[in-house]
C-alpha cells in the first residue's frame, strides 16, 4: 500500500476528535461503575463500536464535503484542526474509491459491533445505535445533511452528550436508571 494510503487514513481516524466522544464514554462508564464493577469486555467492544463509527463518518463526510466543494471552498491560511474536513481527497492522501471503501468498512463494522452488543447484551442498545448511525452518515449526506443545515451542532450535542452516554451506561448496567451503590462510613452533618 502507498505511504498516503495510511496518512490518508490517520487523518480520517482523527484520535483528538474522538476524545469527545471518549469523554462522554467515560462519563458512562463512571457513572456505571457507581451502580456495578465495569465489564471491560464490553466497555472495549463499546469503544471499538464508536471509534468504528467515528472513522466512517469522517470518511463519507470527505466525499460529500468534496463533492460540494465545501473543502475546496477553505482558503489554506483560514484552515484549522476543525474547519476544512480531514482534507485527503484535496491533498490526495486517499482516492475516492479508497475513501468510499474505508466509510463502508467502518460503518459495517460499527453496525456489527452495534448489533453484537444488542443480541448479546442489551437490545435497546440497537435504538441507541441506530439513531448514531443515522446522524453520523446524516451529518453530511442527503437528504438531510444536518452541517449544511445548520443541525449539526444539535445532531453533534446529541450524540456526543447523552446518546454516546447513555449507550455506555446501558451496556455496563443493563439499565437506564441511574443507580447507586450505598455508600457506608460517611455521615453528612445533616445526619448527626
Amino acid at each position: 500500500m502507498r505511504k498516503n494510503f495510511w496518512i490518508g487514513f490517520w487523518r480520517l481516524a482523527d484520535p483528538k476528535i474522538s476524545l469527545a466522544s471518549f469523554a462522554s464514554m467515560f462519563l458512562g462508564a463512571c457513572l456505571a461503575a457507581t451502580a456495578l464493577p465495569l465489564d471491560w469486555r464490553w466497555l472495549g467492544l463499546t469503544i471499538a463500536g464508536i471509534f468504528a463509527l467515528e472513522i466512517a463518518k469522517n470518511a463519507s463526510g470527505e466525499i460529500v464535503d468534496f463533492d460540494s466543494g465545501a473543502d475546496l471552498g477553505v482558503a489554506p491560511q483560514d484552515r484549522s484542526p476543525f474547519s476544512g474536513g480531514k482534507r485527503v481527497l484535496v491533498d490526495h492522501l486517499l482516492t475516492r474509491r479508497e475513501t468510499i471503501g474505508i466509510a463502508a468498512t467502518f460503518y459495517l463494522l460499527a453496525i456489527l459491533l452495534g448489533l453484537f452488543i444488542a443480541t448479546f447484551r442489551d437490545p435497546r442498545v440497537l435504538a441507541i445505535g441506530m439513531i448514531g448511525v443515522a446522524c453520523a452518515y446524516f451529518y453530511h449526506s442527503p437528504p438531510l445533511k444536518l452541517s449544511y443545515r445548520g443541525l449539526g451542532e444539535i445532531a453533534v450535542a446529541l450524540c456526543y452528550g447523552p446518546l454516546i452516554c447513555a449507550g455506555t451506561y446501558l451496556v455496563q448496567t443493563g439499565t437506564m436508571a441511574a443507580k447507586r451503590r450505598k455508600w457506608s462510613g460517611y455521615r453528612r452533618p445533616s445526619d448527626c
